[in-house]
């Protein structure tokens, strides 16, 4: 099981680190939860049904979750890599932009 939570917590800690320039404004505690419950239902997962199903559990979201990226990217006009146009991806995902700020 600790091996599973392990493999877990290190595929959501890549991503953290490299899909952070797309939740600058998401709020700590919510990325910390993301991260404690993708962790502990893995580590449930495993216990109970074992490390293929942990594991299944895993990579089946990171691909859920990369083709998600792929088509909201797509769709609002932003590049997949890079959260560029930067203001249309701020619009997109309900953040203010910092020139709406004085007005």
């Amino acid at each position: 099981m600790a091996v599973d939570a392990g493999i877990a917590a290190a595929a959501i800690g890549l991503g953290f680190l490299f899909f952070s320039p797309f939740e600058r404004h998401t709020p700590v505690a919510l990325r910390a939860l993301r991260f404690l419950l993708f962790v502990g239902v893995t580590g449930v997962i495993s216990r109970k049904a074992g490390r293929r199903w942990a594991l299944v559990f895993v990579f089946g979201w990171l691909a859920i979750g990369a083709t998600f990226h792929a088509w909201w990217t797509h769709a609002h006009g932003i590049e997949l890599l890079r959260p560029e146009p930067r203001e249309r991806y701020y619009r997109a995902r309900g953040w203010p932009w910092p020139e709406d700020a004085g007005s």
